[in-house]
């Protein structure tokens, strides 16, 4: 059982081992990483050890970019996404996360605000 602090709601606190947060990686276990606010286990397959033997490093990254075109980009240390997972990856060329910044265009149609409701017309 690990100590994961106070219970959300119902829930208790064993419920939320799964996913230990923490500000920054004191609070896992040295058999953990800490990556995307959430304390992971080493694996066969990714762990410092298995990085180092393969002249790698272990690194919290965005797995989907890794997946799509191998590009390594690194967790920035606050965005929220499933997508972040530890990895062993060649650190040269790699870029830190960057969130996307959301444009948002609304067009209004005639007689709507900008919300799509109808605008009140005063018929005289």
């Amino acid at each position: 059982l690990v100590d994961t602090g106070y219970a959300l709601g119902c829930s208790r606190p064993e419920d939320l081992s799964p996913r230990l947060l923490a500000e920054d990686g004191t609070n896992c276990d040295e058999d953990q990483f800490n990556c995307w606010h959430s304390c992971f286990n080493h694996t066969e397959e990714v762990s410092p050890t298995v990085c180092e033997g393969r002249q790698l490093e272990m690194a919290c990254v965005d797995t989907v970019t890794l997946e799509a075109d191998g590009s390594v980009v690194l967790w920035d240390g606050a965005t929220h996404g499933k997508q972040f997972a530890p990895e062993c990856v060649d650190m040269e060329g790699a870029t830190v996360y960057t969130p996307p910044t959301e444009a948002v265009t609304v067009d209004a149609g005639e007689g709507e605000d900008l919300a799509g409701n109808e605008k009140m017309v005063d018929h005289e």
